[in-house]
């Protein structure tokens, strides 16, 4: 299991090389990464994409792009606790349900991680692209003053 502060960054954006970067900022206690399109310094586009700990049909049309088998959904043993909303919720439910993947969802874009410095994300028309780590950033909330240094 990645720690999120290993997996925080801004990335490259391989379709657009020269000025177009994909920062992302994971928030592990709210279940969400948050991501932002940056052109050059300025933001085009923000959004976030929730941990994808169900699989099934979302995982299927998106992961599944990855060419993964990840379709089992990211809960299991040896992750990170589930505290939802900084509540000790990790204590209260059995040991198998911990965050042990590394994958995120929004509605049209899933996100994986190989290692802390390199993300894959898969369109569901597109396939899988490698984004490589340019900068290493910062968990939320500490990303509101991070993302324009990064």
């Amino acid at each position: 299991m990645l720690k999120a502060g290993m997996v925080a960054g801004t990335y490259d954006e391989p379709c657009c090389p020269s000025c177009c970067t994909l920062w992302a900022s994971p928030v592990p206690s709210l279940g969400f990464m948050c991501l932002m399109q940056k052109v050059g310094p300025i933001p085009v586009a923000c959004w976030i994409a929730p941990f994808n700990c169900l699989g099934g049909i979302s995982c299927t049309h998106c992961i599944g792009c990855l060419g993964e088998g990840k379709c089992l959904g990211g809960l299991g043993t040896g992750g990170t606790p589930i505290d939802v909303c900084y509540c000790p919720t990790s204590k209260c439910l059995p040991s198998n349900c911990t965050l042990a993947g590394t994958w995120f969802c929004s509605p049209c874009q899933c996100y994986d991680f190989a290692d802390n410095d390199t993300m894959m994300s898969s369109c569901c028309c597109c396939g899988a692209v490698v984004h490589r780590k340019l900068a290493q950033g910062v968990i939320c909330p500490d990303c509101c003053a991070s993302w324009n240094r990064d």
